[in-house]
């Protein structure tokens, strides 16, 4: 279960085998962190921002997008600022989806069975397989995976199964993220900037990767909230977050362009990853596989999309070769 990355790799790999899959998924689309929010002619893709590739297998895949013309490379430069200096930072190539950047994940899915808007309440392991209850159908399946974040697998796995445990100890952090508007170009010449000071983490030019819709008519910016702030700030509500990280946004540009001030943000919105990027290191696991269940995500990796994707894969081996 899981419609991200991760869980649609999985799906991908085990149907080209042969295998029969169905994916449960409780959002209204797929994608996960890669989603992209629209408003009128606007766009933001308000959780992850990028991929990078390394693992031979991941750069076939990228090639193989690239050549369907549905993944880029996102070429505007990206800086970073330590609380005194703006500066460019050195980079290897970020690519995006275009339009959106879960387009990979649509082509990856092509032909899967998803099953949109369907909440998994509960598993158990019964001598036919796996029960897999939502509020209106229960499933049995001969494998399952979750490929979704450590909490969740958690509420769902039995506590004495041989997973709970390690699920139980990953940690992962909530994100808030910030969307906004403005008709007028900004004074910084950057696609993103890593911020190392204050409540802010990450600024995005949206518009500036390839295949966005808006960039002729302004400018879609996303703001991420650090690790830290977001959990102090968990339950705010949508319009103090909002309210707040616009006054620290202001506050940054004024630190570029003392003189700057026509400050004009239209189209706001608040998004709250609860479940963004895990805390501390573990050793690269990719996918745990025991009792016919298999548990998989960036979590079990490096927390990036070739994470997700390599976890995906490894669930599927797992699958079909009885690893792990």
């Amino acid at each position: 279960m899981g419609a991200g990355m991760t869980g649609i790799t999985a799906a991908h790999t085990l149907q080209k085998a042969g295998r029969s899959v169905i994916i449960l998924e409780k959002a209204r689309g797929i994608g996960g962190r890669m989603s992209t929010r629209r408003s009128d002619e606007h766009q933001w893709d308000h959780g992850a921002q990028y991929f990078t590739a390394e693992d031979k297998r991941f750069v076939a895949m990228v090639e193989s997008w690239q050549a369907k013309g549905i993944v880029k490379v996102w070429e505007t430069p990206i800086g970073a600022w330590d609380g005194q200096h703006l500066s460019k930072v050195s980079r290897k190539p970020h690519y995006v989806g275009t339009p959106k950047l879960n387009a990979p994940l649509h082509d990856l899915a092509e032909g899967i069975d998803i099953r949109l808007q369907t909440q998994v309440t509960d598993i158990e392991k019964h001598e036919d397989g796996w029960h897999v209850f939502t509020p209106d159908l229960e499933y049995i399946c001969e494998e399952l995976v979750l490929a979704i974040p450590s909490p969740q697998a958690v509420a769902l796995l039995p506590p004495k199964h041989p997973f709970y445990e390690f699920a139980t100890s990953i940690k992962i952090s909530p994100c808030w993220a910030l969307l906004v508007h403005t008709p007028v170009a900004l004074p910084f010449p950057y696609g993103g900037i890593y911020v190392n000071q204050g409540p802010i983490r990450w600024i995005a030019n949206n518009s500036t990767k390839p295949g966005r819709a808006s960039s002729h008519d302004g400018t879609d910016w996303v703001i991420h909230a650090t690790p830290e702030w977001s959990l102090a700030h968990l339950e705010a509500t949508a319009d103090d977050i909002a309210q707040q990280l616009l006054a620290e946004f202001e506050h940054f540009i004024l630190k570029q362009e003392p003189a700057f001030r026509y400050f004009n943000w239209q189209q706001v919105q608040v998004h709250r990853w609860r479940y963004s990027r895990y805390f501390g290191q573990i050793q690269l696991k990719y996918a745990l596989h025991e009792d016919s269940l298999t548990l998989a995500g960036d979590w079990l990796s490096n927390g990036r999309i070739e994470g997700a994707f390599l976890s995906g894969l490894a669930a599927a081996e797992a699958i079909l070769e009885n690893k792990y």
